[in-house]
């Protein structure tokens, strides 16, 4: 097998696992790492955390490499389909960024921040390297937090210390090269101890997400409701940075997963928080982008190329629920567009001492509020499976009972296409490849997407009606984690890696 067939997609899933935790592409990515460190003695254990695969083009892997004496650094693993000139067209961009990280000290205990094997199409990168983001360097830095972003923090409530706080320790959360990136800053002060995080996107989407968390914060705060958003604490437009404090709380996902009495009241709470969010005046609105279902099917194709090369009759269905979704809504009325969150998932409402705080508006757009709608619809759904739980339709009533006091029963319609569409678009991107049940998951999940179009269809009268089934489909509980300790081909990986 050549890593070219395997990129393809030609081998199917055997190309695929012979990449990410095949003996022999092991021990190369170990070499490499080890080439970095200039050590071996000093690699430990490197954990796969997540997969992105792109058939014909490129499959990246991303780490968490563990060096001893120095805690984890992430890593990524880019195989390509075909071979290219490689880092040399941009070696004086590498050169300039590691020769900044050394003057930081931020290389150590690395000696070098990237590495290839023009043999195998192998690309490997190690944080805080990012050619498209040059600057993840200085805010890798501790420093960099003391020079530009601490004043920032001066009289805000919602850090101890504020100006004089002193920042401990820099920890990634995530390290996406060329997507975004988002770090820890451990905070010290007389007052006490924080964490603040910091999310760097491209320049467009920071300043979206920055004034619509602002705008949703305000506007939240102006009603009576129990609902709050994390307000940034401050934004580095030259670096595009957004400071974010810590929401302390669970997410509600933990809450569903040990369900409470309050559950639904909460699920009524978050609908009713949604609702109002969809209120957002116009004038607070200007400047986001655009979303449509067009657009969103659009995404939804794209971010499942790999299904339809690796599992083709799934990868059909999804090409049948797109179809449907687009013969659908065209039979529907549409409303005005209204402010949007995007991604409202369970796991981006957090259940606070005072009622809930709503994160992460990195995807907040001008669109259908029946994206919303949907979404959490098909996150209810997903959840209750993965938890092994009855009572999702349940759970759903409660959320949409918050919710729809003022909404048209059109975009309550129009919500249930977008969950079938959701929940497509949460399979191809949640369960991680390197899932031993990835295969059967990603089939199950479909076909409770398909189920729900079904019903959809014969509630309109648009297809005859099946015998029901209350058979309720549960997902293996590794899909709520994308590290790989579930998979026992992963566990082996980890297990010689510790012993190498």
């Amino acid at each position: 097998m050549t890593v070219a067939d395997a990129v393809s997609g030609k081998e199917k899933m055997a190309g695929v696992c012979w990449l990410l935790v095949g003996r022999e592409t092991e021990q190369l990515l170990r070499q490499t790492f080890c080439m970095l460190l200039g050590d071996a003695a000093r690699l430990g254990p490197c954990h796969l955390r997540r997969v992105r695969f792109k058939p014909g083009h490129k499959l990246t892997a991303y780490y968490d490499v563990c060096v001893q004496g120095h805690g984890t650094r992430p890593v990524a693993a880019i195989w390509r389909g075909h071979r290219s000139a490689g880092w040399r067209k941009v070696k004086d961009q590498i050169d300039t960024i590691q020769a900044e990280a050394a003057a930081r000290g931020l290389l150590a205990p690395f000696r070098a921040l990237a590495a290839e094997s023009r043999e195998w199409n192998l690309r490997v990168q190690v944080a805080p390297l990012d050619l498209d983001f040059p600057q993840l360097v200085r805010v890798f830095d501790r420093r960099y937090f003391t020079e530009k972003l601490r004043n920032a923090l001066d009289g805000n409530g919602e850090v101890s210390g504020g100006s004089t706080a002193r920042c401990s320790e820099v920890n990634f959360v995530r390290y996406q090269p060329g997507l975004r990136h988002v770090l820890r800053y451990e905070l010290e002060s007389e007052g006490g101890n924080a964490s603040v995080f910091a999310k760097l996107s491209p320049p467009d989407q920071s300043v979206r997400a920055f004034q619509a968390s602002r705008h949703a914060s305000e506007w939240l705060a102006a009603h009576p409701t129990s609902v709050t958003c994390a307000r940034p604490l401050a934004f580095a437009a030259a670096d595009s940075v957004i400071l974010y404090p810590q929401v302390v709380g669970l997410p509600l996902s933990e809450h569903l997963r040990r369900p409470s009495r309050d559950l639904m009241s909460r699920l009524r709470q978050a609908g009713e928080a949604l609702n109002l969010l969809h209120c957002l005046p116009k004038s607070l609105t200007l400047g986001l982008e655009l979303q449509n279902l067009t657009g969103e099917i659009k995404e939804i194709t794209q971010a499942s190329e790999f299904v339809q090369v690796l599992l083709p009759e799934v990868g059909a269905t999804i090409h049948s629920l797109l179809d449907c979704a687009r013969s659908l809504h065209e039979h529907f009325p549409q409303g005005p567009p209204t402010f949007t969150h995007g991604d409202l998932k369970v796991e981006h409402l957090f259940v606070t001492e005072s009622g809930f705080t709503l994160i992460d508006f990195d995807t907040c757009r001008l669109g259908d509020p029946a994206l919303d709608v949907g979404t959490f619809l098909a996150d209810l759904r997903v959840c209750y499976s993965i938890y092994n739980l009855a009572g999702v339709e349940e759970a759903q009533k409660q959320f949409l009972k918050g919710y729809s006091s003022n909404a048209a029963d059109e975009r309550l319609i129009r919500a249930r296409v977008y969950e079938a569409l959701e929940l497509v678009k949460m399979t191809v991107r949640r369960v991680q490849l390197f899932d031993e049940h990835w295969a059967s998951q990603t089939e199950k999940l479909v076909s409770i997407a398909r189920l729900v179009m079904e019903r959809l269809q014969e509630k309109l009268g648009l297809r005859a009606k099946r015998s029901s089934s209350n058979k309720v489909v549960h997902l293996s509980p590794s899909f709520a984690d994308s590290g790989a300790r579930n998979d026992p081909r992963c566990r082996a990986r980890r297990g010689r890696a510790r012993n190498s």
